[in-house]
């Protein structure tokens, strides 16, 4: 029970757990008292790590300034706060080895280990933030309607729907022409007649984003810094069939169904409702990817229904052993079907890449089913390897980097 316990407070702590998870927990916490006290100690340091970030950002906002003083009383009020009453703790046979970190000594240690991070964190930032990426990419510039060309600094003249562009770079829209530019900190349309060096673009022309740092650095840094962390995040060896969507969140109640495939293979889906297994399965049988659900005459007629949790399992025909699975939960407030052409997907994957969640198994779906040459454009390449790093497939993105390199 207290394995299960430690699984479901880490999902509630984080904001991850699901209606019925937390109900769980609540339902162990209502009949443990020792329960109770191991989370009540776990929400207090969980309190107090988020108040030592919340003070991260603000030294970030206030650059070399010292810490306000009313900030440095609080937060020196509640370290001895929790210190007394951590003091006045017995040590207790049968505690899980991580409450160690709420006990007197190890506490101390841990929130000077948090102290020594959050400085770290703020002195990279203030080091990074000043200190240039070399040959990092300046922006893509993607033509919605008309005519325009990108002259580039060597005197070539390129001429696409969606370009890539560097520093020295100069922008000629033709009269009527519109079209999007995106940079590291720039969202804006232009329309044409217009020409200009797209590094001296006027401040009251620019729209500032809010765009994570996962997609800054997937968007603008050049290909040797695409492996890092913040892209690839570490799993348990994704094995067995690559499920590229629905993952995570999905918008759509008729979703997009996409997998990795081998050539001649036949495979078996299956989409069940989690959180009411009576609801009858949709299968198909003998099938390729992608599925779109909308055009399944056996699959329209009950669309999923909003903010529900299913899990979707694929394995080769005839092959039971190859069963891969993952979960996905739809939106609260889906969005409707729509059939998009290739330019307009490759935009929604960015829009939907720069939401809080983002909808990575959505922009997937958007960006595999994207025909060249739009697919081989570098602005594609780099939306495809941010999310397929999100979901831990390194072999994809390593593929990607080298399509980049080329």
């Amino acid at each position: 029970m207290e394995e299960r316990f430690d699984i479901l407070a880490a999902k509630v702590l984080a904001g991850e757990a699901t209606t019925q998870e937390t109900a769980e927990l609540r339902s162990l916490l209502a009949v443990d008292a020792e329960l109770q006290a191991q989370f009540s100690r776990l929400e207090e340091s969980d309190k107090l790590l988020r108040d030592g970030a919340a003070i991260a950002a603000e030294m970030d906002r206030g650059g070399n300034e010292k810490l306000p003083s009313s900030h440095q009383k609080e937060l020196e009020a509640a370290l001895q706060k929790r210190f007394e009453s951590a003091s006045d703790e017995q040590d207790r046979p049968g505690i899980p080895g991580w409450c160690m970190l709420f006990r007197p000594h190890w506490l101390v240690t841990t929130c000077l280990l948090v102290a020594l991070v959050f400085t770290g964190i703020h002195v990279l930032r203030q080091f990074t933030a000043t200190v240039p990426v070399q040959n990092a990419l300046r922006g893509y510039v993607l033509i919605e309607q008309g005519n325009a060309q990108l002259r580039r600094s060597d005197g070539k003249t390129s001429v696409a729907a969606v370009m890539s562009f560097e520093s020295g770079d100069t922008l000629s829209v033709a009269d009527g022409g519109r079209v999007l530019i995106i940079a590291s900190n720039v969202l804006r349309n232009l329309t044409g007649p217009v020409a200009l060096k797209l590094d001296q673009l006027p401040s009251a022309d620019l729209s500032p984003t809010n765009r994570s740092r996962t997609v800054q650095l997937a968007l603008f840094a050049p290909a040797d810094q695409l492996f890092g962390p913040e892209l690839v995040v570490s799993t348990r060896s994704p094995s067995g069939i690559h499920i590229y969507s629905p993952r995570g969140r999905t918008a759509s109640l008729a979703p997009l169904f996409v997998w990795e495939s081998k050539p001649g293979e036949n495979y078996e889906v299956r989409v069940t409702d989690e959180s009411e297994p009576d609801t009858p399965v949709w299968e198909a049988h003998n099938v390729t990817p992608p599925i779109d659900f909308a055009e399944r005459p056996d699959w329209s007629g009950r669309p999923l229904k909003p903010f529900r949790l299913y899990r979707l399992t694929v394995a080769l025909t005839g092959q039971p052993g190859t069963t891969s699975d993952c979960t996905f939960l739809t939106a609260e407030n889906p969005l409707p079907p729509e059939s998009r052409p290739d330019l307009a997907k490759l935009k929604n994957a960015f829009e939907l890449l720069s939401k809080s969640p983002a909808y990575v198994g959505d922009e997937i779906a958007d960006l595999l089913t994207i025909s060249d040459p739009l697919s081989s454009t570098d602005f594609a390449i780099h939306l495809k390897l941010m999310a397929l790093g999100q979901l831990g497939y390194r072999q994809e993105v390593e593929a990607l980097v080298s399509e980049l390199r080329r």
